[in-house]
């Protein structure tokens, strides 16, 4: 086995079927890894999203607007910002593109750099004609359920707050004066969302979410100011400790590629494409691939 390839052979709920698990590319896929994943086939591929990205967009975004109450329009104006999502998006689709030149089905969901129009759910309809046009490219599972095998594939999208329990000294310094008004929208979402979840949830079923669960080994911060505070779902983890799924593949958190057990549940983290990581679950086994930029 590579060296760059750590495996684990702790699934508990022996899998009869290959899988790459392979999310957070942010536009791109290492070329190493790219080269290490086209050497197998696969009966399936997960992602947990984030298929666009675009280094200028996210640089410029954690320089001025990360923890503000204002848009990145609001600092460098909404012409350039348009254009830098126009190539975020056409970098999302290469990327999907190049997961079916490996000619298995995909089912995966989109993280907080994807377009989404659910308005169904209380999210606003932006970006409706990206939202259509991606959403065409794949199968995904948002608020659904896919069939696969023996397996119930079921997901929700997006995930960049914890939800609740939040702290309020936290949020009334992001949010200001509408930090209770946040509060109060993740217990609403969060309500809801479950709702929705556990309608479609089956014998044998797979939960592909974008975030990790809430307070994990999963979801530590480990950089920054934040450096060593939770930052996952709390919702991820409802869903997993209630309504035990066989497996939940998750991302977003860059930094924890890895697998953690809550309850019966394998969760597994797969690590960024971007730079150099996924997953690929084979049977009993669970190889996690690290691959240099």
């Amino acid at each position: 086995m590579n060296k760059k390839e750590t495996l684990k052979s702790i699934y508990s709920n022996t899998l009869n079927m290959k899988i790459l698990a392979i999310g957070d590319f942010h536009g791109k896929i290492t070329p190493k890894l790219w080269k290490r994943v086209k050497q197998e086939k696969y009966d399936l591929i997960l992602t947990p999203g984030d298929f666009c990205g675009n280094d200028k967009l996210g640089k410029l975004f954690f320089k001025y607007a990360y923890g503000t109450d204002k848009s990145l329009s609001y600092y460098i104006g909404k012409k350039r910002v348009k254009q830098l999502e126009r190539e975020s998006y056409q970098n999302g689709i290469n990327v999907i593109k190049k997961l079916k030149s490996l000619k298995a089905p995909i089912i995966g969901v989109r993280g907080n750099w994807d377009p989404t129009n659910i308005p169904e759910i209380g999210y606003p309809k932006k970006n409706e004609l990206f939202s259509k046009q991606f959403a065409k490219q794949m199968n995904f599972v948002e608020f659904k359920r896919a069939k696969f095998g023996d397996y119930n594939i079921v997901g929700y999208f997006g995930g960049t707050y914890p939800g609740y329990p939040v702290s309020k000294t936290r949020m009334r310094k992001r949010y200001g004066p509408n930090a209770a008004l946040m509060i109060k929208r993740m217990k609403k979402d969060n309500t809801l969302f479950f709702k929705r979840i556990k309608k479609l949830w089956r014998k044998n079923t797979i939960l592909l979410l974008h975030n990790c669960p809430y307070n994990t080994k999963l979801d530590i911060i480990r950089k920054g100011p934040q450096k060593g505070k939770h930052y996952g779902s709390w919702l991820a983890r409802k869903i997993i400790t209630e309504l035990k799924p066989v497996l939940a593949i998750c991302g977003h958190m860059h930094e924890n590629q890895g697998i953690q057990k809550l309850g019966k549940t394998i969760v597994v983290n797969t690590g960024a494409a971007k730079e150099g990581r996924a997953a690929i679950l084979d049977g009993p086994r669970i190889r996690l691939l690290k691959y240099a930029l």
